[in-house]
């Protein structure tokens, strides 16, 4: 009962949370209503921008470093241009990209993570392409040589599949 007449009296200072909407970190929850710092977000509030400015904390915060032991055969750099038009460079591995539809898809330094990019926002297209040297299997081949790979059983299909894929 105590804990009940104590609720409530700090919402005022208001919580900090992530902005649902842009997962920034370091916005606030007063009550129902979620003040964030982000200029492009929908729940932007320029009085608690310019307050958070002036005191940097957790919306000052960098966003988290990964970390991980993958290290690529033949690294290329992938420049790309995100929806906000920052300018971004990522480091991957030249082997493992993919053409999907209207996606380059390809394994990130440093933790080997599969990534697909937008073709129309990549600044360096003409640097990936997909390895022509082996054909590459489809879904439903994958399917099946990752789920024997994985469980380090065999079938006839696997087998079959194996020897028309020896590098994958």
């Amino acid at each position: 009962m105590l804990g009940r007449t104590f609720m409530g009296l700090f919402d005022w200072m208001g919580s900090a949370c992530a902005c649902p909407l842009c997962r920034q970190k370091g916005a606030k929850r007063f009550g129902g209503k979620v003040k964030c710092a982000s200029i492009g977000c929908a729940n932007y509030d320029r009085d608690y921008a310019e307050k958070a400015a002036q005191n940097p904390g957790p919306a000052a915060t960098p966003l988290l470093q990964f970390s991980g032991s993958f290290r690529p055969v033949d690294s290329v750099e992938i420049r790309y241009r995100n929806f906000r038009g920052d300018d971004q460079t990522y480091v991957g591995d030249a082997s493992t990209i993919r053409e999907v539809s209207q996606h380059i898809s390809i394994c990130l330094v440093p933790t080997g993570k599969r990534v697909a990019f937008a073709k129309k926002w990549l600044t360096n297209p003409s640097d990936l392409h997909p390895p022509d040297s082996s054909p590459t299997p489809t879904n439903r081949e994958r399917q099946v040589l990752n789920f024997h790979k994985k469980r380090g059983s065999t079938s006839s299909l696997y087998e079959s599949l194996r020897q028309k894929y020896p590098n994958f």
